[in-house]
């Protein structure tokens, strides 16, 4: 049963003569986050199983904590073992040995062979008399058991969708408002002359200048804003916010003081050289000439540059789009379902997983993390129903 993670789908499960799996899915694209997951390598887990790691407005780090025990790394290991998908971990961070999503999408698909999959067919509605009364955009079927596995709004082109939301809204659960995580930020100021430049920086994160976060990272100039490894972690305390603001250290490994030395002790012996010229020495020329603009090669511009080197101001904007995000916080709350089965709290044997509940995790392979978590209590609590060994 999927962790829900990628796509938009849902998997039902119907009981007669034997099992019969049927999965429906929207767009075709099961399977496509997935391959998108840490580049192509598939950061498909995290060894860090902690609360602390995730953000959610319906559940209290404690069940959280609940959850994720229920089926934690090492469950996770040995079953992908059984499966014949050995793992590696690098630091925290847990990928396939074959270091290829593809990898991981060809094993469960051979994990797949018993299941019915329904592609480009999206379910529109959910109704229950005798049996549960799904309708697609194609035809009506009947089942006895429904898992809503859906993901959220984030990267349409990956198959997000909002579907999972109207679905549930329908059902009448209560929706717990959605914002993009992990994504590239538009920002106020604009770096055309840097667009593409990416440099390894501290970032702050403040809100009313008061500091939320710091983080070491990669960071991305863009021509509408900033992205890069650091800037979709800070982008995970955005929503935390009501005025943010970031204050980068485009030199982290250098102090304010020796950085002003060396560009002193340049201009004295290069006394022909332009600030920028002896600057491209220390960072990137683009960024050089950026922070030059035809300055003066005196003590007081050194200073002033040395200043924006450490001290670099970006204020980003607070609406930002999901569609460039790799997840989204927010969706359906976990009041409406029990937390030890998955199973809706309004509708007996219905279940809700995957991305379109009110969880978000941090970079790293915590999202896929708690997809396994959630798909496995859902499946146990069908199989004890079932009566299936």
């Amino acid at each position: 049963m999927g962790g829900g993670a990628s796509g938009i789908f849902v998997a039902v499960l119907l009981k007669g003569c034997g099992l019969d799996i049927t999965i429906f899915e929207k767009n075709k694209t099961i399977g496509k986050k997935l391959l998108a997951s840490g580049n192509g390598k598939c950061n498909i887990h995290n060894t860090n199983g902690s609360s602390s790691d995730y953000a959610s407005s319906s559940l209290d780090k404690n069940q959280i904590q609940k959850i994720i025990n229920k089926f934690t790394y090492s469950d996770f290991y040995k079953l992908c073992s059984k499966l014949g998908l050995p793992l590696i971990a690098e630091g925290s961070k847990v990928y396939p040995m074959s270091y290829s999503a593809k990898s991981v999408l060809e094993v469960f698909q051979l994990s797949l062979e018993e299941v019915h999959i329904r592609c480009n067919e999206e379910i529109i509605d959910i109704k229950l008399d005798k049996n549960y009364k799904i309708k697609s955009n194609k035809q009506e079927y009947e089942y006895d058991f429904v898992v809503v596995s859906c993901g959220s709004n984030a990267h349409e082109r990956l198959g997000g969708s909002d579907s999972g939301y109207r679905l549930g809204q329908k059902l009448g659960f209560q929706l717990v408002d959605t914002y993009p995580v992990l994504t590239p930020l538009k920002c106020k100021q604009v770096f055309c002359d840097l667009n593409g430049l990416k440099v390894f920086s501290k970032i702050t994160l403040k809100d009313k200048n008061i500091k939320i976060i710091e983080i070491d990272g990669d960071l991305l100039f863009t021509n509408y804003g900033v992205s890069g490894f650091g800037i979709l972690d800070i982008s995970y305390y955005l929503n935390l916010c009501e005025i943010p603001s970031f204050s980068v250290d485009l030199l982290p490994n250098i102090s304010k003081e020796a950085l002003e030395k060396i560009l002193i002790n340049s201009i004295k012996t290069y006394k022909n050289a332009s600030l920028c010229e002896v600057l491209s020495g220390i960072v990137n020329p683009k960024l050089a000439k950026y922070l030059t603009n035809n300055k003066k090669s005196d003590i007081k511009s050194i200073k002033n540059i040395v200043y924006t080197i450490k001290n670099l101001q970006i204020t980003p904007e607070l609406t930002q789009e999901a569609n460039n995000a790799e997840v989204c916080g927010g969706g359906i709350s976990f009041e409406c379902i029990n937390i030890d089965t998955f199973e809706s709290k309004k509708y007996k044997n219905l279940y809700i997983i995957g991305e379109v509940l009110d969880i978000v995790g941090k970079r790293g392979g915590h999202n896929l993390a708690f997809a396994w978590s959630g798909a496995y209590i859902c499946a146990n609590s069908i199989k004890k129903r079932m009566q299936i060994q």
